[in-house]
């Protein structure tokens, strides 16, 4: 991963070197990406933040779709379930207006993290049938996005397997 933040990082100092904005915001969604995958949703939250700013200032209606998606699932990680229902009713409607079939593909693996925060929430409040139904939920989206999925549904795929592995 050293090598992957490395690139980034140069990748970033390009792209706002040159102005390129749209290029910037995705990089930095990259980087949120990268730290999430190695259980940093903190950092992540953070960068998917900087990323949403470029893209709505810029009018990026489907990059802002897909960063919202990411959003939610560090919002899922963080426990912040409101928040993170927000961030992906949000990224939903953006996809439904931009009929992006690979967005809403991407958000429905991705809405996993929500149903993972739910399946702890209900299971600490000792309803182990709703965690039960809610755990099976994520399982079945992760399910969906590793067979014979495009790369970044794997991806999504790998990352909510971890925090199905966290309960």
């Amino acid at each position: 991963h050293e090598t992957a933040w490395h690139h980034l990082e140069r990748a970033l100092a390009i792209h706002r070197e040159v102005g390129s904005r749209r290029f910037e915001s995705i990089v930095l969604r990259d980087m949120g990406t990268l730290h999430q995958d190695q259980g940093g949703a903190e950092e992540a939250w953070e960068l998917f933040q900087l990323a949403l700013a470029i893209q709505r200032e810029i009018g990026d209606r489907r990059l802002e779709g897909i960063t919202m998606g990411h959003l939610g699932t560090a919002e899922a990680e963080l426990g912040h379930v409101e928040r993170s229902r927000e961030a992906f009713e949000g990224a939903e409607k953006l996809a439904a207006a931009s009929q992006d079939s690979s967005l809403n593909n991407l958000l429905h693996v991705q809405r996993g993290h929500l149903d993972c925060a739910l399946s702890r929430l209900a299971a600490g409040e000792g309803d182990a049938a709703a965690a039960k139904t809610y755990r099976r939920t994520a399982e079945a989206r992760m399910e969906t996005a590793t067979n014979g999925a495009a790369p970044d549904l794997r991806f999504a795929a790998r990352i909510l397997k971890r925090s199905l592995s966290l309960e």
